[in-house]
């Protein structure tokens, strides 16, 4: 009965024990705007039909022949030290459709580097970047 009991407690307390959350997503940087059309749209890009090519990147199905053969580049100084670059070119095909690259990145700036009293020992740096691929076949 005690060796049960003990049992029983010890799944119960597993199911609810909870440990330190970092965060609840990854790759939040690809949420940035890539252009200042994007950013004045909050983000959402939803229905719109025009030439920015940030859009594509922002929701894929906006990848249109208007984008064709043009260059987007973004460069932002963001919170603090952070600077967030976007690079993106489109090329039309017309036997396979419109393909678009691009690539984002974010530079965090530099840190410093302490031990466990508190001395700072250096600094480093922390930066994230993705390579993407857009591709739109109109059917």
């Amino acid at each position: 009965m005690q060796k049960s009991f003990l049992l029983i407690s010890f799944l119960l307390n597993i199911i609810f024990c909870e440990a330190q959350v970092g965060g609840s997503t990854t790759y939040n940087f690809l949420s940035l705007p890539t252009s200042y059309k994007t950013a004045a749209l909050g983000g959402l890009v939803l229905g719109n039909y025009n030439d920015d090519l940030g859009f594509a990147f922002q929701n894929p199905a906006s990848l249109n022949v208007e984008m064709a053969d043009k260059l987007s580049l973004t460069q932002i100084k963001y919170l603090a030290d952070s600077k967030y670059k976007f690079a993106a070119f489109a090329h039309n095909t017309k036997s396979k459709g419109e393909f678009a690259f691009g690539i984002q990145y974010l530079d965090y700036g530099k840190f410093l580097s302490t031990n466990n009293v508190g001395a700072v020992i250096g600094q480093f740096t922390a930066d994230e970047a993705a390579l993407q691929l857009v591709w739109d076949y109109p059917i």
